[in-house]
C-alpha cells in the first residue's frame, strides 16, 4: 500500500491486516477515525489485529481493538517535513514531551523513535472500557510520522506489549522506506 502523499510505503506488521476500504463499514470505520484525527494528522493507515479483524467481518466482535494508526504529523493544515535527521527529531521530541505535563508519560526512545502512552475510557455497546494506547514518533522520508499502538488496558504490562508493537511499527515504516532516507 503506498500513501497518496509521496509513495510511502506502508505494509502492516506481522499478525495486522489493513481495513479493506472497498468494504463499506470499514470504509467507514476509517473515515469516522480519519475525521477525528483530522486536526493533528493525516491517517495514512489502519491496521488491526488480524484475529479481531476476521471476526469483526464474521460479526462476531464489533471493536476493532488491538489496533495500529500510523499517521502523518500536520503542521498549518500541511503534511510536516522537516530536514532534521532521525536522531535530532526523536532527541528534540522526547525533550519536549519530558517537559509537558499534558503527556501521560515518556516511556523512553532509541535511536529509532519516541515512545509514549496515554489512556482513554471509551464505550462499545453500553460498556465501558480503558483503552490504552502507544505512539511511537519516527521521521521516514521527510515526514514526521506516529504509529500508534492501542489495545484494552489491563495493567501495567499493556503498556509494554503496545510499545513493543509501536517500536515494530516504527522499524517497519523505516525499513521499508529507507531508499530516499
Amino acid at each position: 500500500m503506498y500513501s497518496r502523499a509521496r509513495a510511502l510505503a506502508l505494509e502492516p506488521i506481522a499478525g495486522y491486516c489493513a481495513l479493506d476500504k472497498a468494504n463499506d463499514i470499514e470504509r467507514r470505520q476509517y473515515s469516522s477515525t480519519e475525521s477525528a484525527v483530522s486536526a493533528q494528522y493525516r491517517l495514512l493507515a489502519y491496521w488491526v489485529d488480524c484475529d479481531v479483524l476476521k471476526d469483526f467481518r464474521a460479526g462476531v466482535s464489533k471493536a476493532l481493538i488491538p489496533c495500529i494508526l500510523v499517521m502523518a504529523t500536520k503542521k498549518h493544515e500541511w503534511v510536516y517535513t522537516t530536514t532534521l535527521s532521525r536522531q535530532d527529531l526523536v532527541d528534540r521530541t522526547f525533550a519536549e514531551l519530558a517537559a509537558a505535563p499534558k503527556v501521560t508519560g515518556v516511556m523512553e526512545k532509541d535511536a529509532d523513535g519516541v515512545y509514549f502512552g496515554q489512556m482513554q475510557k471509551v464505550t462499545w455497546d453500553q460498556k465501558e472500557a480503558v483503552v490504552a494506547g502507544v505512539t511511537g514518533m519516527t521521521k521516514v522520508k521527510r515526514f514526521v510520522l506516529s504509529a500508534v499502538a492501542y489495545g484494552l488496558y489491563a495493567n501495567q504490562q499493556t503498556f509494554l506489549t503496545l510499545k513493543d508493537r509501536a517500536a515494530t511499527a516504527v522499524r517497519s515504516l523505516i525499513a521499508a522506506n529507507r531508499a530516499d532516507e
